[in-house]
């Protein structure tokens, strides 16, 4: 385990944030094709700015975690990581899963 994180963990790190920036951009380009009319506000609408910003921050801090843990991860899959988190996430919200990590027994 790490004691402090090295410059390594924080080239990962910004790896992540790119990948998971460059995931949220490629959703934004996608919404080119959908009419106007149609369109979200996207930045005119403070979830979107969220989005935008906090999606490749969640996939930053993920990286680092791994990072952190001893994976040693190489730059691609950082990235991949990265490009991954946002999905996932948006994929939890959308799907409504219980996060309850207390369980009770019956």
């Amino acid at each position: 385990m790490h004691d402090m994180p090295t410059l390594h963990d924080a080239i990962i790190t910004i790896i992540a944030f790119a990948g998971g920036w460059i995931g949220v951009v490629f959703e934004l380009m996608e919404l080119s094709h959908t009419p106007s009319t149609k369109r979200p506000k996207t930045f005119k609408d403070p979830y979107y700015k969220l989005r935008f910003f906090g999606l490749p921050f969640i996939a930053a801090t993920l990286g680092l975690l791994y990072q952190l843990s001893n994976f040693n991860l190489t730059p691609v899959v950082a990235f991949n990581i990265g490009v991954s988190a946002p999905l996932i996430i948006k994929s939890f919200i959308r799907s409504g899963v219980n996060l309850d990590l207390d369980p009770k027994t019956e």
